[in-house]
């Protein structure tokens, strides 16, 4: 698809940047984790880093697939990525699908933080849309049972430090979160299943991992 044509010339474009030699100065060196960046987002939702870009994104729709499926099935989700400019994509097609959710960034107020806290435990929405930053503390989200890492952190431990947010002392349902971890990285073809309970059974196709963890 049209992803996946714009990742593979984008990664032949860094391939050919490395093979000519570059980023052994400093100025060049910035522009090679630019380009990795670029990667990253294009994995995520190529709107990231082109405005113009219409196509459709492998993720994201696998993302709401699970998201819906979770939802239908009476689950609670935290959803952590480092992207925060990638919420308002998630939300718009959460709020077409009917799905309420709270989105939480670090330009989150400390107060608005706390009454978004407070309103997500009393039910008032089953999905959180988190930064991986702004989540990684001060954060007691037991109401939730799903965390799903819509892009994996170069930190695993700020991405286990978020996960947490759903284990943490309290939560009145048994946790075991390395049992509960699912990971699937695809080159375009790879395929693995998730299943949520007996009546959902996601099949995931993305090009980067997308880390699903369940409390159950």
């Amino acid at each position: 698809g049209e992803q996946k044509k714009l990742y593979t010339a984008w990664a032949k474009r860094l391939k050919d940047r490395l093979g000519n030699g570059e980023g052994e100065l400093g100025e060049e060196r910035f522009g090679i984790l630019a380009d990795l960046l670029r990667l990253r987002q294009i994995c995520c939702d190529p709107r990231l880093g082109f405005e113009n870009y219409d196509g459709p994104s492998a993720k994201l729709e696998t993302c709401l697939a699970l998201l819906s499926g979770a939802v239908a099935a009476g689950h609670r989700v935290l959803l952590f990525s480092q992207f925060a400019s990638m919420f308002p994509i998630i939300k718009k097609r959460l709020d077409r699908a009917g799905i309420g959710c709270f989105v939480l960034t670090g330009a989150t107020s400390k107060e608005e933080r706390s009454r978004l806290t407070a309103k997500f435990y009393a039910g008032d929405v089953p999905v959180f849309l988190i930064s991986l930053k702004a989540g990684g503390t001060g954060l007691n989200l037991t109401a939730a049972d799903v965390v799903i890492h819509y892009d994996p952190w170069w930190n695993d431990a700020a991405q286990d430090q978020a996960t947490d947010r759903a284990h943490r002392i309290g939560q009145k349902k048994q946790s075991d979160r390395e049992a509960g971890c699912l990971g699937c990285k695809s080159g375009g073809t790879g395929c693995s299943r998730v299943d949520l309970d007996d009546n959902v059974t996601i099949c995931l196709r993305i090009m980067s991992p997308l880390y699903v963890c369940s409390a159950d």
